[in-house]
């Protein structure tokens, strides 16, 4: 029997409900910007299903709710900034002394994960762009074990703060949605496509990689990195009615 080869059966994605999908989606869209925001200049193929993974996830989006109040995204925008940069700055400053003071290279050591030397760029970005950049950042930090680094730098108050600013701007970017269960058939259509997006765009940048051409290998893996460091419930998500969680395998 002949073997069915496609991006839908060669790719395992992880499993991901509606909410979980469209923050993953988010963090790969981010992973295409540079470290000031700006696209990075991609292969052609990588390029097109990039942008199908757009179309899907702004199409499941709408069916999940409509975009939050400007007002509101603005001022808690500014919040995440405020504590996202703090957080970056304070590490720099304690990495000025690496090499002298025991703590400077603690900072430097946690601000090699946090891509601390790219520098701030990301705040600039747009919201729900941002959120995927922080919600990695957070998310290496608990992978990584970070807290306790983080603690001794006296840090821990601030990231407790920037968790729970994050948590809030989740929440109004309509990141956690109740669904009716009417309109739950809509959002296990928009969910599938969205899936199957994301596993072509996947397989367009594994297919970028030339052997003997290191920096497409580099570039991959700056693009897939969300994936590789995903972990399960990123988001809270909603306690009642709430989505059927959905396999991406």
């Amino acid at each position: 029997m002949a073997r069915i080869l496609d991006s839908t059966t060669v790719v395992p994605l992880p499993r991901l409900d509606a909410n979980q999908a469209t923050v993953l989606a988010q963090q790969l869209e981010a992973a295409a910007r540079d470290e000031a925001g700006h696209p990075r200049i991609l292969p052609d193929t990588v390029q097109d299903a990039l942008d199908d993974v757009k179309v899907d996830r702004a199409a499941l989006q709408d069916t999940l709710g409509s975009e939050p109040q400007t007002g509101e995204v603005r001022t808690v925008d500014k919040m995440e900034d405020n504590a996202a940069a703090a957080l970056i700055l304070i590490l720099l400053g304690w990495s000025r002394v690496r090499g002298q003071f025991g703590l400077g290279d603690v900072a430097v050591e946690v601000g090699a994960h946090l891509g601390v030397e790219d520098g701030l760029g990301f705040i600039n970005m747009r919201p729900r762009d941002e959120y995927g950049v922080v919600d990695t950042k957070l998310k290496t930090i608990t992978r990584e074990n970070l807290e306790g680094k983080l603690d001794d730098l006296g840090l821990g108050p601030l990231l407790a703060h920037l968790r729970q600013v994050h948590e809030q701007y989740g929440k109004v970017l309509g990141m956690v949605h109740t669904v009716p269960v009417e309109e739950r058939a809509a959002v296990r259509t928009r969910l599938d496509a969205l899936t199957d997006s994301l596993k072509h765009y996947v397989t367009a940048v594994l297919g970028s990689v030339k052997r003997k051409q290191p920096a497409t290998k580099e570039l991959a893996d700056t693009l897939l990195r969300p994936l590789v460091m995903w972990e399960d419930d990123p988001v809270k998500k909603a306690a009642k009615e709430e989505v059927p969680a959905g396999s991406g395998a």
